[in-house]
């Protein structure tokens, strides 16, 4: 309804949303420079040894989300990469979301049953999400960091954001 969650559409011109399919990071990308309202038309120069492989369609997106500084990729050998077609994983998403939020909020610490599988630079993102209510966790007391987010998962998130 507010356009930062899309479906795709088809070569037969219908559209499907695909919800149990992974997100990348270049449609990761797109959704939150949507959800933040930002803009998607300036000039940045991105420091990635993979620019050229950021699709069109999310190319203004990435750009602003690294103006940002929200989504700033990895650094690998000494070059920073964004892989924006590899799929995104849960502590990635929740850090990114983690980072839009406006700062100050009383932060507890999550006693997950995988906890140990959280990466350091995630765990106070996590550790905020949680604590505002915004990710919860599986029933069975798992948070599933390393494991990819579908698109689903991601439109729930970014829809409780609301």
């Amino acid at each position: 309804e507010r356009g930062v969650v899309n479906g795709e559409t088809l070569k037969d011109g219908s559209s499907c949303f695909f919800p149990k399919r992974n997100l990348t990071r270049a449609e990761f990308a797109v959704m939150i420079a949507r959800y933040l309202g930002l803009d998607t038309e300036q000039e940045v120069s991105l420091p990635y040894a993979d620019a050229s492989s950021i699709p069109s369609w999310a190319l203004g997106a990435v750009k602003a989300v690294y103006a940002e500084g929200i989504m700033t990729g990895s650094i690998e050998n000494g070059r920073t990469y964004f892989h924006p077609t590899t799929n995104i994983v849960r502590q990635e998403v929740m850090t990114v979301i983690s980072k839009a939020l406006p700062q100050g909020y009383a932060v507890r610490n999550q006693n997950f049953s995988d906890a140990s599988q959280i990466s350091d630079w995630a765990l106070p993102h996590i550790n905020k999400l949680v604590s505002l209510n915004i990710v919860n966790g599986y029933e069975d007391g798992t948070i599933l960091p390393r494991q990819y987010i579908t698109r689903a998962e991601v439109a729930k998130l970014i829809y409780t954001l609301y």
